[in-house]
């Protein structure tokens, strides 16, 4: 709707070329966005923000990221629309431990699972379990805005 404002925030390591095809497509019409992908993959950008993050063991830059694309969700009302971009990547670089977990935890027990051989569903069901924003939580933070989601 074009009374409402539209966000773009997404995270992954494609989610900057996702974000400029956004970009391209809808040009001034973004309000604000915020993606975040891996380490050395920054995408220029013209509307939306682009924060490095820890792959595939989660950092602290991941979650001050993660705050800032949270925050970036703040105060969103049902005139407003919501692009996701998610690709791979994106449960490593979203983080946001849930309660009583600290991110050293959140490190450690990726690192192991890692080391164990564990497929990468059987992953990122653990970090659904130890995340704030995983498992569809994310949309816990998007008010009552209407949400397209894009995931590759």
């Amino acid at each position: 709707p074009r009374d409402g404002r539209l966000i773009v925030v997404g995270a992954g390591k494609a989610a900057g070329s996702l974000a400029m095809g956004i970009e391209t497509v809808l040009g001034d019409r973004i309000d604000d966005g915020c993606i975040i992908v891996k380490h050395g993959h920054e995408t220029p950008l013209a509307r939306i923000r682009t924060f490095e993050a820890g792959h595939p063991i989660p950092d602290s830059a991941g979650v001050l990221a993660t705050e800032e694309l949270l925050r970036t969700l703040h105060g969103l009302t049902e005139r407003d629309s919501v692009i996701v971009l998610l690709t791979g990547g994106a449960s490593a670089l979203m983080v946001a431990p849930a309660e009583g977990v600290t991110l050293a935890e959140k490190a450690c027990v990726t690192d192991l699972l890692l080391r164990s051989g564990a497929s990468i569903d059987e992953i990122n069901r653990v970090r659904r379990r130890l995340s704030r924003v995983k498992g569809g939580r994310l949309l816990y933070h998007v008010g009552g805005a209407s949400v397209l989601t894009s995931a590759a």
